[in-house]
This record gives structure tokens, C-alpha cells and sequence, in this order.
């Protein structure tokens, strides 16, 4: 589902991922909620966002910003985080 949103978060942010995936929710937005294992690189969540045909991933990252990654296209960008 091109339309899936995959929220990646570091475990310290997981209240943030879990209010944005919330918020994306309420929007009638598909979205799952992943847990980074930090011996996994991002690239191979990139690689499972792909696999799972997902659009976009939001990596939630322990210094209050979030990557988002759009799946089809590789673009990329950085954005602070409301506290």
C-alpha cells in the first residue's frame, strides 16, 4: 500500500512516534509504528519500506528531528520535532 506510512523512531522518542502515528491515524492515514533496532542500518528499513510496497518513512531520531524518506522517489528531508 503505496499509501502506508512507516514511523521508524529511536527508543527514547517512542511517546513523539507514537503521538505523530496518532495524529496520522486520525487522518484516515495507514500507518505502522517501528521500533529501530540500532544495529540495524537505515538503509535496510529503507530496503523493508520498499519490500512492504510502504510510501514514506518518518524516522523519529533521539535528537528531536525526523527524517522523513519518501520511498518512490528517494527524496529526503530533515524537520524539527515539536516538544
Amino acid at each position: 500500500d503505496r499509501n502506508l506510512a512507516l514511523i521508524l523512531y529511536d527508543y527514547t522518542r517512542e511517546k513523539d512516534a507514537i503521538r505523530l502515528a496518532r495524529d496520522f491515524r486520525s487522518k484516515e492515514k495507514n500507518t505502522a509504528l517501528l521500533r529501530r533496532d540500532e544495529r540495524r542500518s537505515l538503509e535496510s528499513y529503507v530496503e523493508y519500506g520498499k519490500k512492504t510496497m510502504a510510501g514514506s518513512i518518518l524516522y523519529v531520531q533521539k535528537n528531536h528531528q525526523i527524517q522523513m524518506i519518501n520511498l518512490l522517489t528517494d527524496e529526503q528531508k530533515i524537520v524539527k520535532s515539536r516538544d
